[in-house]
């Protein structure tokens, strides 16, 4: 085991950026985005230039998932609340 890996949530959580997807018509992308991350936040304008260019055949579903060692740990602990 990993001292800094995080479990994933046992709820469902996120959100749909382009509504819910079409069964069987559209690639869904499942990103797990930290909110204070500079990666997470580059990695935001592809994303939403895909949804742009392909909207009926991309989703994405973006999952607020803050990093063990993110320098906020009240964000963490607020992310993961129940």
């Amino acid at each position: 085991k990993v001292e800094a890996q995080v479990p994933i949530p046992a709820k469902i959580d996120g959100f749909a950026c382009n509504g819910a997807p079409v069964w069987g018509q559209s690639v869904v992308v499942e990103a797990f985005f930290d909110p204070l991350c500079p990666d997470s936040r580059d990695s935001w304008p592809p994303l939403k230039q895909a949804l742009l260019h392909y909207p009926d055949r991309v989703s994405v579903d973006v999952h607020p998932f803050p990093l063990p060692f993110s320098l906020s740990l009240s964000h963490v602990l607020i992310t993961h609340a129940s």
